[in-house]
């Protein structure tokens, strides 16, 4: 296995080498955890011909983020489907909030340009492109949460942003899975909760999945610690079930 690591960040290159660990000897595949210009050209190889590869990013669960990172072989986000025991996700002890079927406002988590670029391949502005589609669907207001570096911060100003709201639209981050634990629907175009949402232009006509636990599980059984990398469990896990 082969390390992409982003040229110049540490913790790429940690969690890059750490999930390496874990493989079994003569596994194949590339690993990465972030793209730029400095790895986009390994990053269009393996994702555009088909070669086997790792993505590396945060975790699902806001309550987890540093402790655990998600991982999809072959894909940027795992897809949210399958079963799951939900051991693990017991484990996190979050609360699953009922649906909330009200609300005034409208969440909007834009992510980063490098990200929109170099990993979803979006070539024009995504956050206007959004609020034009939804503004033909609805007239409520717009909370628009620009993107932060500081993910801790970002994290702790969610909540606030989420009481009252009618739903939370976003490219694919994982503020909808936050979302969704609140009782919050969510409005998605890729990602993990693309199937557990609606298209933006349907943003009045939410949807309330009735298996968000089983959706649940499934994330937190594609999350892993980095001891978890090293000993691989992650790799086995991976390669076991997806």
């Amino acid at each position: 296995m082969t390390a992409f690591p982003v040229i110049g960040k540490k913790k790429s290159r940690d969690l890059c080498e750490a999930f390496i660990q874990g493989a079994p000897s003569g596994a194949r595949g590339a690993v990465f955890y972030g793209v730029d210009q400095t790895n986009w050209d390994h990053w269009q190889r393996c994702s555009t011909n088909g070669e086997p590869y790792y993505y590396v990013d945060n975790s699902f669960y806001d309550k987890t983020r540093g402790t655990h990172y998600r991982i999809a072989r072959n894909s940027v986000q795992h897809n949210g489907q399958g079963e799951s025991d939900g051991q693990r996700f017991k484990a996190l002890a979050l609360e699953i909030k009922p649906w909330r079927k009200d609300g005034q406002h409208i969440v909007v988590c834009p992510q980063s340009d490098s990200f929109m670029r170099e990993v979803a391949g979006w070539k024009n502005n995504w956050l206007s492109e959004a609020v034009r589609t939804m503004a033909l669907a609805s007239n409520r207001r717009f909370k628009i949460r620009n993107w932060d570096r500081d993910k801790m911060k970002a994290m702790s100003t969610l909540p606030a942003d989420l009481k009252h709201a009618w739903i939370l639209a976003t490219y694919s981050s994982a503020a909808s899975v936050t979302a969704l634990l609140e009782g919050i629907p969510v409005a998605c175009c890729a990602g993990a909760c693309y199937g557990m949402g609606v298209r933006l232009i349907d943003i009045e006509k939410p949807i309330f999945p009735k298996d968000r636990e089983r959706f649940f599980g499934v994330l937190a059984d594609n999350q892993f610690t980095v001891s978890e990398m090293k000993d691989g469990t992650a790799w086995h896990a991976l390669n076991r079930t997806n």
